[in-house]
């Protein structure tokens, strides 16, 4: 499973993480740990313009699985298939915008591609508005915004956002101050053990299950 992620947590207080993940997918297990033969088929079917295929081929060059790394392939094939609408694609093109992989950083076109991801219900995309919202990255900081997409993204059960959101509930940032709540949700959070949220109750003197 490849993932990318950057955490923080504040220990001397509950705060926001900064959670930033690439689109779970195992490039290995799609294709036979890079087998020569599939790789040229999975091209094949990219250069006819199928999205799925441009995504995973893209993931594949972005990891260097099976093919000579290459951020900028990868984008490039990523960019193919987040122009017709593929979800998962749009938000690696923001995360390669927020994190500046392969191109330059820029905020605002991360955001843009994460909205349109967002848009589609993508539950990592929206994670990553209500963060780039309560940051202020690319757009003025709104912690009222950020609540919003990260309750979008707790309806898919999406552990981030529910740490995230029982953070803003115990802080009173974007909503009333309600620890009930936010234990709640950081609860939630914990039960699928994300490490932070198991720290956030300790600190909070909640006992854990």
């Amino acid at each position: 499973m490849l993932k990318h992620y950057r955490l923080k947590i504040d220990l001397s207080r509950v705060t926001v993480i900064t959670f930033l993940i690439l689109i779970v997918l195992n490039a290995t297990t799609l294709f036979a740990k890079g087998d020569p033969d599939d790789i040229k088929k999975l091209q094949e079917t990219a250069d006819k313009g199928n999205s799925e295929a441009q995504y995973k081929l893209g993931y594949m060059y972005f990891d260097g699985n099976g093919v000579k790394q290459n951020r900028q392939e990868a984008m490039r094939l990523f960019k193919n298939a987040a122009d017709q609408g593929h979800a998962k694609s749009q938000y690696e093109l923001g995360v390669m915008y927020e994190r500046g992989e392969g191109i330059p950083k820029d905020y605002k076109e991360a955001l843009r591609w994460y909205r349109k991801a967002a848009d589609q219900n993508l539950a990592p995309a929206q994670f990553n508005m209500g963060v780039m919202y309560r940051r202020g990255n690319g757009v003025q900081q709104d912690y009222q915004e950020a609540v919003k997409w990260y309750q979008k993204a707790v309806v898919q059960d999406f552990a981030p956002a529910q740490f995230n959101l029982g953070v803003m509930y115990v802080n009173g940032w974007g909503v009333s101050k309600n620890r009930e709540e936010g234990i709640k949700w950081l609860r939630k959070a914990a039960d699928k053990g994300l490490s932070e949220a198991i720290a956030a109750l300790r600190q909070l003197g909640v006992p854990l299950r």
